[in-house]
């Protein structure tokens, strides 16, 4: 069973965003599924990885529509993301240093993905 289930509530009647998003919600659940195999924290680190190139390609891409269509609270949006990069890029840190922060990345990632939507 996975963690996150994408469903049509979920689209931003967007098809190139709402595939996007699918993604992002396979990586989670990818991660979720690690977890529950007790994989090591160089593996939720590969995951994590992937998490992170994903998410930035998926940002800039958002902020490229955003400047397009002159999205009036662009800027605000755009330091979101900023801020949301370097949390996953600090929990990548944590499991670089061994610690066991994977409750916390899964809640973080669903909470993250599930309210950015």
């Amino acid at each position: 069973m996975s963690y996150l289930k994408w469903d049509q509530s979920l689209s931003v009647n967007d098809d190139v965003m709402d595939e996007q998003h699918q993604l992002l919600f396979d990586y989670v659940n990818e991660f979720y599924e690690a977890i529950k195999k007790h994989e090591d924290n160089h593996q939720l680190l590969q995951i994590m990885e992937k998490v992170l190139a994903y998410t930035k390609f998926h940002f800039a891409e958002e902020e490229e529509l955003m400047d397009a269509y002159e999205y009036p609270g662009a800027e605000l949006h755009k330091k979101i993301h900023q801020n949301l990069i370097q949390s996953v890029k600090d929990f990548m840190l944590s499991l670089t240093l061994g610690e066991n922060v994977t409750r916390e990345i899964k809640h973080f990632l669903k909470q993250c993905l599930v309210s950015h939507i």
